[in-house]
């Protein structure tokens, strides 16, 4: 082998050895920002043993660290839809109030859509959905 051939391997495993490290970056900080993003962690309705809830019951999310409250309430969608308020006890608890009551019987479905921010920017790019059922 020459001097030229040896040098040229060396330089080919140099450039390998970057393009990996410069992969394994990425995927780092794609699980960082999989793993740190803002969610939410649990959606309560009036507590119930059945897991049926009345027809004038509140919804309250909780989220697993304060959050931008406008990017909380853009995400925030209930099907059926119901005309309601919604309100925010603190940074990490955003309550739903309807104006009216809900319909009997009806299964609900709550979702936090993609593009929740928490308050230092960080962005939740899955949804997380919860259903519950009313009397």
């Amino acid at each position: 082998m020459t001097d030229t051939t040896s040098s040229q391997l060396i330089n080919e495993s140099r450039y390998f050895i970057r393009i990996i490290a410069v992969i394994a970056v990425l995927v780092a900080l794609i699980a960082a920002a999989l793993l740190f993003a803002p969610r939410a962690e649990e959606v309560r309705v009036h507590p119930s043993p059945t897991g049926v809830v009345p027809t004038d019951t509140v919804i309250t999310i909780v989220f697993s660290r304060p959050v931008d409250r406008p990017s909380a309430e853009r995400a925030f969608t209930l099907y059926p839809t119901v005309p309601g308020r919604l309100s925010w006890r603190d940074d990490r608890t955003m309550i739903f109030t309807p104006t009216g009551v809900f319909q009997p019987q009806t299964i609900y479905n709550v979702t936090i859509g993609s593009g929740l921010r928490d308050t230092r920017n960080a962005i939740n790019r899955s949804p997380t959905s919860w259903s519950f059922l009313t009397r």
